[in-house]
């Protein structure tokens, strides 16, 4: 059997819309507020598909193509904001993301991580020695 470029294509077209819906029922579940910011009714998700092809786009620009790391990173810019490595206030968020050390999705998990272990004032940061970071 031959498979073909254009049934290659094809298959990615559906295997990423497939993505965008799950991305997009995991955002409308656990995070209501944000989902509803950004959909325009009942019937637009355009503005959370955004989000999740721009979670897509940054997590393949560090070499992070796993659907659980986009997941994270795409929890992470609802945490924070769509744009949270470009905050000054975030930079240590950054670092981490340049760091080319570690693979794509290591850094995704590891700002995931430090991002929960910040919003939990009375958990010790254990990545940086028991002190947050």
């Amino acid at each position: 059997m031959i498979i073909r470029r254009d049934q290659i294509r094809a298959f990615e077209a559906y295997m990423r819309a497939a993505f965008e819906d799950r991305m997009v029922a995991h955002m409308r579940a656990h995070y209501p507020e944000r989902y509803g910011a950004l959909s325009r009714g009942v019937d637009d998700e355009t503005g959370a598909r955004d989000l999740v092809r721009l979670a897509v786009e940054k997590a393949t620009r560090i070499g992070a193509r796993r659907e659980g790391s986009i997941q994270q990173l795409l929890e992470i810019m609802l945490e924070t904001r769509p744009d949270f490595d470009e905050d000054i206030e975030m930079a240590w968020a950054r670092a981490i993301l340049d760091d080319d050390t570690m693979g794509g999705g290591t850094r995704i998990q590891l700002v995931h991580q430090k991002l929960r272990a910040r919003s939990a004032p009375d958990t010790p940061d254990r990545t940086a020695g028991g002190r947050k970071a």
